[in-house]
């Protein structure tokens, strides 16, 4: 293995690894900000 190849594996896997905390921050937001729009609507209703 040259070490171009070795660099470009670990960016590769850094980039995914960086991409799954993303979406699980993105998920995680969603699910506050839906709880939110929930908690909204129902006041809204009551």
């Amino acid at each position: 293995m040259d070490v171009p190849v070795l660099l470009l594996i670990g960016l590769l896997v850094t980039i995914q690894l960086g991409w799954l905390v993303y979406l699980n921050d993105l998920k995680k937001n969603h699910k506050e900000f839906v709880q939110q729009v929930l908690n909204a609507s129902r006041k809204k209703f009551d």
